[in-house]
């Protein structure tokens, strides 16, 4: 009974409850802590399995449990899986990263019967563990690559057919990023493997079983199978970045075959119109568009065109059969990525004026759209007078000219101030060009730069409304041939906007 609101924490204490959230947490890590510190073992405690952890335990008490050796011969993340995700233990490593064969039990039970609760919590484990143990072993007594086949009793969408088909878009897809890439030999064909194997661990007993090691069991079944190192670690890491800030692939490999399959779930969910809208996005193709781009610009060398890859998605499907407006889910498609990358561009801080001239220009490579944001950023950071001034100029130019005239300039038309802006045009022309070619984005923004004092000096000395017909007109055509030098690089009248 409980004499008032007031007494209700008090008595709750007194009847081994902690209160609160935080002192349970608090409780349970400062036991897990005593308990390295005594057996020279490290705790593993994601935040997901404390936070259930800490909500499942009135009064909690960390005790340890142990498992049989023979266990360790299982791959540790399945063995870390039963225990994390199925029954909430916290495994122990030893020092050198390896598995230990002992876990922490967080129990809600009388700290006196301590040893019936580790017997009953080693009982539910070691069962765990058989099946486990019996589901690996039973899936390599075939090689990995029988696996594929079977993914034909597995629908990826309703609509898009089966794994199996999803699987042979994915070798497809991956070579032609590979040869995009400029990748060959070796690596070229452990890219194709890695692609053609990838999902083939879905109807293995032990992903079945334990869901959360998909792609990992697959590259142990692969190295077990044969098959080379590069293709075991790609099979593990195509499911990579997971989630935001996770890691990349660890080679080019892994990220051809990683983006390959992404890419492919997004071109063919935009296909039958189930693209993510403003409130849904159940098949997480924000996440899968942010780790593509994230790859493509990573250090892995990736320099390929994603529209490219994007049309040999899209055509994969055309040939399954499915029937989809091709030119228009190509747009939709390239405008996602675009707005993805977007939204990554102001999460790195960049000027929302940066980010509109960069979008001005219609860029469709979301590598070259981030690139120009940076660069652009970075040069008005260092030149802030000068990409302000010519930003100014720029805007005054882009709204005296007259598109219909084009860029024809009668040379023998032209005063000081204006030869001598035709001339810094020209030279300029050729060489942002140049620039733009090599992806040397701080190059050209430094070329544009250097149009500031003569277009100056043009604004100052020349009337351009001329009552004469063609010295005006022509004086227009210059201005169209000045603002065109822009117009691949960013609408510098967005960044007069302040």
């Amino acid at each position: 009974e409980v004499a008032s609101a007031d007494a209700l924490i008090d008595v709750l204490r007194e009847h081994n409850v902690v209160p609160t959230e935080a002192e349970r947490e608090a409780s349970i890590r400062e036991q897990v802590a005593a308990i390295e510190e005594k057996t020279g073992l490290v705790a593993e405690l994601p935040a997901k399995t404390m936070a259930e952890v800490v909500n499942l335990a009135e009064f909690p008490t960390v005790m340890v449990g142990e498992f049989d050796e023979l266990f360790l011969a299982v791959p540790k993340e399945i063995t870390v899986d039963a225990m994390l995700v199925h029954q909430r233990y916290f495994p122990l490593f030893n020092a050198d990263g390896t598995l230990a064969n002992k876990f922490l039990i967080t129990s809600n039970g009388d700290p006196k019967f301590e040893a019936n609760i580790v017997d009953g919590n080693q009982r539910v484990v070691a069962a765990r563990l058989y099946d486990a143990k019996f589901f690996y072993d039973e899936d390599l007594k075939r090689p990995l690559e029988d696996y594929v086949e079977r993914l034909d009793t597995v629908v990826f969408q309703e609509k898009l057919g089966t794994t199996r088909a999803k699987t042979d878009r994915i070798v497809a897809l991956a070579k032609a990023i590979a040869a995009d890439a400029g990748v060959t030999g070796q690596e070229a064909a452990d890219a194709e493997r890695a692609a053609y194997l990838a999902k083939a661990d879905l109807v293995t007993g032990a992903v079945v079983e334990f869901t959360s090691v998909q792609g990992i069991m697959g590259s142990y079944y692969a190295k077990a199978a044969g098959e080379t190192d590069a293709v075991a670690r790609a099979i593990a890491d195509h499911y990579r970045p997971r989630f935001s800030g996770d890691d990349v692939p660890a080679e080019r490999v892994g990220c051809i075959v990683a983006i390959a399959d992404k890419l492919d779930t997004i071109c063919g969910l935009f296909a039958i119109g189930q693209g993510p809208t403003g409130s849904s996005d159940p098949f997480a193709l924000r996440r899968s568009a942010l780790g593509i781009v994230t790859m493509l610009l990573s250090d892995k060398g990736l320099d390929i065109s994603l529209g490219a890859a994007i049309d040999v998605a899209l055509a994969s499907y055309a040939a399954q059969g499915i029937e989809f407006d091709a030119a228009a889910v190509r747009a939709d498609v390239v405008d996602f990525f675009i707005t993805r990358t977007k939204v990554m561009a102001k999460d790195e801080g960049a000027a929302p004026d940066a980010i509109d001239a960069v979008l001005a220009v219609s860029v469709e490579e979301p590598v070259v759209f981030i690139q120009r944001v940076r660069a652009l950023v970075a040069a008005r950071e260092q030149q802030a007078e000068t990409f302000d001034d010519l930003a100014t100029a720029y805007a005054r130019a882009n709204n005296l000219r007259d598109e219909k005239l084009g860029t024809n300039v009668d040379e023998s038309l032209l005063g000081d101030e204006e030869r001598a802006l035709l001339d810094a045009v020209a030279a300029a022309e050729g060489k942002v060009a140049e620039h733009l070619a090599g992806n040397e984005y701080a190059a050209a923004l430094a070329e544009l730069a250097n149009l500031r004092a003569p277009i100056d000096a043009f604004f100052d000395g020349v009337m351009v409304m001329d009552e004469n017909e063609a010295i005006r007109e022509n004086r227009l055509r210059l201005l169209n041939r000045f603002v065109a030098v822009f117009k691949d690089v960013a609408d510098f009248g967005k960044m007069a906007k302040k």
